[in-house]
């Protein structure tokens, strides 16, 4: 993680999140012994990438669960494509798989796995997990695509969680066709909603307290070295007033 010693970029709306129909789940296969933390330890944990929220949702994981920093330090993170880390779960490349989205749905609907914990039941119903943002020299040059962008992003956000589903379905299948006739759409039945609780993707300050409070603890942040404030701004967004 780079130092923060200035903010060269600001995020604006919210991207995705996590909730009862969006949220990351840690699966084991289902003949595994691992039913727990404790369980974990000396075990390989695939994740899409280290430093980031599958990395974070682990660690708070473990330490909930009791273990102690040696302890978590014995639980092996190992990168694996998005694409292939159902496959390594199966072929027993690792022990545990982080899977969300379509990844975790076609996983789920082939059977033969355990679910172990969600990122919800950690961090809450609420969770944000990414956001968009514009570098400082964007905005500065280009307020109003600045504004266009955020505002589009926020209205869609509305639109699609005023919808019904099958109908934000519909919207999307028009939309992929119309852009690549030869795209796939069979992964669309899988889409439930934004995970986005906030009106208009508004950000708040928990938003980005709980992972400011994880580098924290893991030691690679100072306590007050950055705020939430620091990073992001709902200046352009409508929703916000």
């Amino acid at each position: 993680m780079n130092e923060f010693t200035a903010v060269q970029d600001l995020d604006f709306t919210v991207a995705m999140g996590s909730d009862q129909y969006t949220y990351v789940g840690a699966y084991t296969l289902e003949n595994s012994e691992i039913q727990s933390a404790k369980d974990l330890i000396g075990k390989q944990i695939g994740v899409n990438t280290l430093g980031a929220q599958y990395e974070f949702t682990i660690m708070n994981y473990l330490r909930e669960g009791g273990l102690t920093e040696e302890e978590i330090a014995e639980v092996a993170l190992v990168t694996v494509p998005v694409a292939g880390a159902e496959q390594a779960l199966r072929n027993n490349q690792v022990d545990v798989v982080l899977l969300a989205g379509v990844s975790r749905d076609l996983a789920l609907e082939r059977g033969g796995l355990t679910e172990i914990f969600r990122d919800i039941d950690i961090f809450g119903g609420d969770t944000i997990t990414a956001n968009y943002f514009f570098s400082d020299k964007f905005i500065e040059q280009n307020p109003e695509t600045v504004k266009t962008f955020v505002e589009g992003v926020a209205k869609a956000i509305e639109w699609a969680k005023a919808t019904p589903v099958e109908e934000v379905k519909t919207r999307f299948e028009d939309i992929i066709k119309k852009r690549n006739p030869n795209e796939t759409t069979d992964n669309l039945k899988f889409w439930q909603g934004t995970g986005i609780g906030s009106e208009g993707g508004v950000i708040k300050d928990s938003d980005y307290s709980i992972w400011i409070e994880q580098l924290v603890n893991s030691g690679e942040l100072k306590e007050g070295q950055v705020t939430p404030t620091d990073l992001y701004t709902n200046e352009y967004n409508s929703f916000a007033k």
